[in-house]
């Protein structure tokens, strides 16, 4: 099971590597139950549509009986246009990241000196700014001192909120 583009951190796993996916899972004889590929078509620079596991592999499993339906961005991009990548202030020392490559997520690592939890509440409280703590995403401890931002189907809601969080992390 994978899921393509990753959610939290945006990232891509191109034709060549799905390729070396599916090759291993062949070999092997097994069945690659599921790609979740719910963000596919909506790359961050790329104005093409990621490749589908469906597209290079027979022995996989595309359509499940229960899906969950994401919101997609609003409207959905054209795929002649250029995207517009989510812009994090540079002047800010205590946030970095990795520019993801598609989806609707990123992932910020923090080095305030609090739980990636309780700054993620304090920020809400203070700012109505919200984003997803690391230690709620994977097990405990794994991804503390990280959260995860979610591009908002509004871009206006996103365009709002960047100057909150950034002048919240100044002030603390």
């Amino acid at each position: 099971m994978i899921n393509n583009p990753n959610n939290p951190t945006g990232s891509l796993m191109d034709r060549a590597f799905l390729e070396q996916v599916a090759t291993i899972c062949d070999r092997a004889g097994a069945w690659l139950l599921l790609c979740d590929e719910v963000y596919r078509g909506i790359d961050q620079a790329d104005p093409g549509t990621t490749v589908s596991v469906a597209d290079i592999y027979d022995r996989g499993l595309h359509r499940a009986g229960r899906r969950r339906r994401h919101p997609r961005p609003q409207p959905r991009p054209d795929p002649g246009q250029p995207r517009r990548p989510l812009r994090v202030d540079r002047r800010q020392p205590r946030i970095s990241w990795i520019k993801p490559c598609s989806g609707t997520t990123a992932l910020l690592k923090h080095e305030l000196p609090q739980t990636s939890r309780d700054l993620c509440v304090q920020l809400l409280e203070e700012t109505g700014v919200m984003l997803t703590p690391g230690s709620a995403m994977a097990m405990e401890g794994y991804m503390e001192g990280y959260l995860r931002i979610g591009y908002a189907p509004n871009p206006g809601v996103l365009a709002a909120g960047l100057p909150l969080l950034s002048d919240y992390l100044h002030s603390h």
